[in-house]
């Protein structure tokens, strides 16, 4: 069989959609929902519980990976779960890191066509980021 996608309801209208292969079988979402929002919470605890350690970031003074990955889950949960924004709010440092990765923002899109990106890939250079 061919990939079944599935619209759940979740909260309040909220949709989760779930790719199946084979399956139009009802996953339990609702029913799940509780559970997946206390492990949540642990892990947003651990967060938490870590920021104050005055590090501005996970490794350190500079965003890294497990930055962006943590951020995905934040941003998800405070803009497609009614009850996110409750939910991360309770964490009054796991909020302020979210404001710093925030801060970073997504940079400026412009439309290149492929000649002028592969152009200004050629004429770039690494940015030294720290003094020897």
């Amino acid at each position: 069989m061919g990939k079944t996608l599935i619209k759940t309801p979740l909260t309040e209208g909220y949709r989760l959609t779930t790719m199946l292969w084979g399956s139009s079988r009802y996953w339990g979402v609702r029913e799940a929902l509780p559970e997946v929002l206390s492990k949540i919470q642990n892990q947003f605890g651990w967060i938490n519980d870590w920021a104050p350690s005055g590090q501005l970031f996970m490794f350190g003074a500079e965003p890294g990976l497990l930055d962006a990955f943590c951020y995905c889950l934040i941003w998800f949960l405070r803009s497609r779960f009614s009850e996110g924004p409750d939910l991360i709010d309770n964490f009054n440092h796991l909020s302020k890191w979210e404001r710093r990765i925030e801060l970073i923002g997504q940079g400026t899109h412009i439309n290149l066509s492929s000649k002028e990106t592969l152009l200004i890939a050629r004429q770039s250079r690494p940015v030294k980021r720290y003094d020897s």
